[in-house]
């Protein structure tokens, strides 16, 4: 066997380069709103002076079973309907709605 040398060559990489100057998009933060359900036994907390249901800023999101903290009370995920604020201001439901 014949010792061989490895020859290394510098490898020309610059057509993986971005022609333009790269920016990464913005980041937003995500505000998550939610409401109480049709269905859920507390539903008469979340509704209005005229009765009808209101969508709350979710306060503070922690472990346990009623880990979402709104409305001044705690809940479970079962009883409520979540949506997320998009940049126009706009509410976009995640899951369900407010009739369920």
């Amino acid at each position: 066997m014949t010792n061989q040398e490895q020859t290394h060559t510098a490898q020309d990489h610059r057509y993986l380069k971005p022609k333009t100057p790269y920016s990464p998009p913005e980041e937003c933060a995500v505000e998550l709103y939610a409401g109480i359900k049709r269905s859920s036994e507390y539903y008469h907390q979340g509704l209005d002076q005229n009765n009808k249901p209101c969508i709350f800023k979710i306060d503070s999101i922690r472990p346990g079973f009623l880990c979402f903290r709104l409305n001044s009370n705690n809940y479970a995920s079962h009883d409520l309907a979540f949506y997320v604020r998009d940049t126009k201001s706009n509410l976009i439901p995640l899951t369900g709605g407010i009739g369920q």
